[in-house]
């Protein structure tokens, strides 16, 4: 919105038509005290003059601060993408340094995989920033990722970050493959366990479970954005979206939970870690068991039969 500080001449003109038409309706009906009429007038005239630029001040002042603010998130992003991009670096160093490692026969692949994985990880995260920061510059404010958020002009920057997600979590369902992979020939040379194998598998489970969210999502905004559905349709199918996903999740940290109780009580047994230990791993079984309830006690309120 444009506000202006200074009244238009068409509201000058306007107010001089007004007190002129007054002056002439006063003196031809009221009683003979013209002096005293027109100083009324002409009081009546400043006061809505003053109002007319007290309004425009406030509006200016308000733009002002406006202003002010778009530009301090326009800095703060600047900054933002400054900090992601030194990450980067170093993150592509660590990858490079883990290879030499690993072809140097110092280090595991598991080791090159993690690092490659981390250097992705900031690599979309720059990527995010970039398309925040042109949204900020934009329109002053701060990002969106409202599932029901309007365009920016022609451009969908929700859609762009839901992107950006998706192939995060592809990425990670690839290195969750990977890391799965490494786990079974280990497991097959005798090197790791049972516990060991299902964990990686588990993980593995878990990624796939977060990009198919992330596939939903993307759907989504496309039904809102093709206006097949309302704003509230659209926000409560994503709230619905992330609670399915809140049960799977604690779900596999319920079953991680119960394989690393399975490891723990067999490794005591054999006098290799105390009691103490045991005792923990009792503990993460029975929270995840709570945290899981808790989880199915959101989703169960979202399915309501009262809810649409």
């Amino acid at each position: 919105m444009n506000f202006e500080t200074e009244p238009s001449q068409e509201f000058l003109g306007h107010l001089e038509w007004q007190v002129r038409t007054a002056a002439r309706r006063e003196s031809r009906f009221a009683r003979p005290a013209p002096a005293r009429g027109w100083r009324g007038l002409r009081a009546a005239a400043v006061i809505i003059l003053a109002l007319g630029l007290g309004a425009g001040g406030v509006f200016g002042a308000q733009r002002l601060q406006q202003s002010r603010e778009a530009g301090m998130r326009a800095a703060q992003w600047k900054v933002r993408l400054g900090l992601a991009s030194t990450r980067l670096r170093a993150a592509t160093e660590d990858r490079d340094e883990a290879r030499a490692r690993f072809e140097a026969g110092a280090s595991g692949q598991d080791e090159v995989l993690a690092a490659e994985r981390e250097r992705q990880r900031v690599e979309q995260a720059c990527a995010r920033l970039e398309s925040e920061a042109a949204e900020v510059a934009h329109t002053g404010l701060e990002p969106a990722d409202r599932i029901s958020a309007p365009l920016v002009g022609a451009r969908d920057f929700v859609r762009e970050r839901l992107e950006f997600a998706a192939a995060e979590a592809q990425a990670d369902v690839q290195a969750a493959e990977q890391l799965e992979a490494l786990a079974r020939q280990r497991h097959e040379a005798g090197v790791t366990t049972d516990a060991e194998l299902r964990e990686a598998g588990l993980a593995r489970k878990s990624a796939q479970s977060q990009q198919q969210l992330a596939v939903r999502r993307l759907e989504l905004r496309a039904a809102f954005v093709d206006g097949k559905q309302s704003a509230s349709e659209a926000e409560f199918a994503d709230l619905r979206l992330g609670a399915e996903r809140e049960v799977s999740r604690q779900r596999d940290l319920l079953e991680a939970a119960r394989v690393a109780l399975e490891l723990a009580d067999s490794l005591a047994k054999a006098g290799v870690i105390p009691q103490q230990e045991l005792r923990r791993a009792l503990q993460r079984v029975a929270e995840a068991e709570a945290a899981l309830r808790l989880a199915q006690l959101g989703l169960g309120f979202l399915s309501g039969p009262d809810r649409r």
